[in-house]
């Protein structure tokens, strides 16, 4: 806005003085010369009609009146002009200050050149509007004054600004773009407030102006907390939108009338209703290494990573607790989502299953799976039944296939410590109703988003434990290794109750091999090792992958690889297959071949 201080300066005309025994010279406006006052004459502050008329008091504006009044746009400008004169209307030659100011400028809200000196009697400034006229218009008076050496002088005039005209509408922000439904609990927030600015026809914020708003749809009670609300003096404008019972992604419309009635309206960016809750099929659970160099060592970390999505495959509120529990070694309890995901660290130590084989798993408060045939997003009796619960789902391993109809049931969710599918006694399962027993699945939809009328879980069965599982298996560093031969049988071995055979290769002739290392509780070698094979006469080719992957699938890690007679004379070659891995422990298998 236009902020203005208002300086008043007086201009003091100099009389003459003589001194004692001095000398006067015959110009009688010489300042030192003898003699009586001059007259001081009235000035007389207002404005000349262009036909040559004197109006004392009242400031000139450049435009025509209109029925007696002076009237500008909004947002527009206009010319004042001030003149004074003397007694008899003769413009006053000395020099003036005039201070310009009005009721709009001292708020602000106009702009207006203040402090003009005048040359000749004259001066002039510029009014300019800044949002003073609002939506209804207003009335400025305008005030000159001067400040002579006898009085202070003052001319006004009334302005009259138009209304400012609205020139658009659009949408600002919405404090959430996903709001949960309600009687979701404390995952989410429900509420969203959403932005709109109205504007004028030179695109700037336009105040007091009444925008009215609605919903693209409001199925299952969606509603606005006002349908009105008046721009405030950032053209601002707000609605607050509450979630109902059901899932929606929706749009709020913002609508203004002009003065001609027109209506102006606009849409807000679309804003999703969810449950809130995590989908069990959109429930992901992952490991950054699966077979960490864990057997023999404590303190070696993995990191586990929960990622969850809504029925939109939206992911859930931020917030959301994701809680873990581990066959072995130590996995931090929880963890709390950002974007979806959250991570934990699992830390090798006791206990060590016998088959170093540790399953985990990760647990949300959320709702089974449910494929929707109306589209709707909730599970109704349009939607079929319950399709069977499906061991793999239920353990927490495997994905539930789409292209069915209905929701999958759920058991209570439990640590599947052998990787049978099934909950056996004895392994630890998370009694969410604390009815101190193991929960078969009920046949009902156990999930906020329910209409069905008589396959709703009611009470703690309005929603479960969406579960995920996933196996790390704690590898040791001292392997078993095997070299077999073509025909796969066991032709060399590190372990010392094995008889190694022997082999011969004829010229230009080569012999395939596959060296094959596991640990000693049947599971893969540690990620990170490697096999390096050598041989002391001959050529090794045909070498296969030598890393061992990222993997839990029990068993072994083979390499195969071949070697060539590429000798003159024959010759026993010692061949050495050896796997290192990271912590840098060594396991090695040595053979002998008979090059021909």
């Amino acid at each position: 806005m236009f902020a203005r201080t208002l300086f008043i300066v007086s201009f003091l005309a100099l009389a003459g003085f003589s001194g004692c025994g001095g000398v006067s010279g015959d110009n009688g406006s010489d300042p030192f010369s003898t003699g009586d006052p001059i007259a001081t004459s009235t000035i007389k502050i207002g404005h000349f009609t262009g036909s040559g008329q004197f109006i004392e008091g009242e400031v000139g504006v450049t435009l025509e009146p209109v029925n007696g009044v002076y009237e500008i746009s909004a947002g527009g400008s206009v010319g004042l002009n001030l003149t004074l004169v003397d007694d008899d209307n003769q413009r006053v030659t000395d020099a003036y200050l005039v201070a310009f100011t009005s009721n709009c400028v001292t708020a602000e809200q106009a702009s207006l050149g203040t402090d003009i000196s005048t040359v000749n009697g004259e001066a002039s400034s510029t009014y300019t509007d800044g949002g003073c006229a609002g939506s209804s218009g207003t009335k400025d008076q305008i005030t000159a004054t001067v400040i002579t050496t006898d009085e202070t002088l003052t001319a006004t005039q009334e302005i009259d600004i138009r209304p400012e005209v609205i020139g658009g509408i659009s949408f600002l922000s919405a404090s959430l773009e996903s709001i949960v439904l309600q009687g979701s609990g404390d995952i989410g927030e429900s509420r969203s407030t959403v932005t709109f600015v109205v504007s004028n026809n030179r695109n700037e914020p336009l105040a007091n102006q009444r925008v009215e708003f609605s919903l693209t749809s409001e199925v299952g009670n969606l509603s606005l907390g006002n349908n009105t609300a008046i721009s405030d003096e950032n053209g601002e404008a707000a609605a607050v939108l509450i979630a109902g019972s059901i899932p929606i992604s929706v749009r709020i419309n913002a609508k203004v009338v002009t003065d001609s009635g027109e209506a102006v309206t606009t849409q807000s960016d679309a804003i999703s209703v969810t449950t809130g809750l995590p989908n069990q099929r959109s429930f992901t659970f992952s490991s950054d290494v699966f077979n960490p160099e864990a057997g023999s060592y404590n303190g070696v970390t993995v990191n586990l990573t929960a990622r969850l999505s809504d029925i939109f495959s939206n992911p859930v509120p931020d917030n959301t607790i994701v809680t873990f529990t581990a066959e072995g070694g130590s996995v931090e309890s929880s963890c709390v989502t950002s974007g979806g995901a959250c991570s934990v660290i699992w830390t090798s130590s006791e206990p060590r299953p016998s088959n170093s084989r540790v399953t985990v798993l990760a647990t949300a408060i959320g709702h089974e799976t449910l494929f929707d045939s109306n589209g709707n997003n909730i599970f109704d009796d349009e939607d079929g039944g319950v399709i069977s619960e499906e061991p793999s789902t239920a353990s927490g391993f495997g994905v539930t296939a789409a292209g069915q109809i209905g929701f999958v049931d759920y058991s209570e969710a439990w640590l599947d410590d052998d990787e049978n599918l099934e909950w056996n006694s004895g392994e630890r399962f998370l009694d969410y109703n604390n009815n101190e027993q193991f929960d078969e699945a009920d046949k009902l939809f156990n999930g906020t988003q329910c209409q069905s009328s008589s396959l709703c879980g009611e009470g703690s069965a309005a929603t479960i434990q969406v579960r995920k599982s996933l196996v790390l298996v704690m590898s040791g560093s001292s392997l078993i290794g095997d070299v077999f031969d073509s025909s796969n049988n066991l032709y060399a071995s590190n372990n010392p109750n094995s008889d190694n055979a022997s082999i011969s290769i004829a010229t230009d002739e080569k012999q395939n091999f596959k060296a094959v290392f596991i640990d000693r509780a049947g599971q893969a070698p540690p990620f990170g090792s490697n096999v390096t094979i050598t041989s002391t006469a001959g050529t090794v080719t045909d070498i296969g992958s030598t890393s061992i992957p990222n993997t839990n699938v029990e068993g072994g890690f083979a390499v195969s690889f071949a070697i060539e007679n590429s000798e003159v004379e024959p010759v026993s070659a010692t061949v050495t297959v050896s796997l290192t891995t990271e912590k840098g422990i060594v396991s090695t298998v040595r053979f002998t071949v008979n090059i021909l």
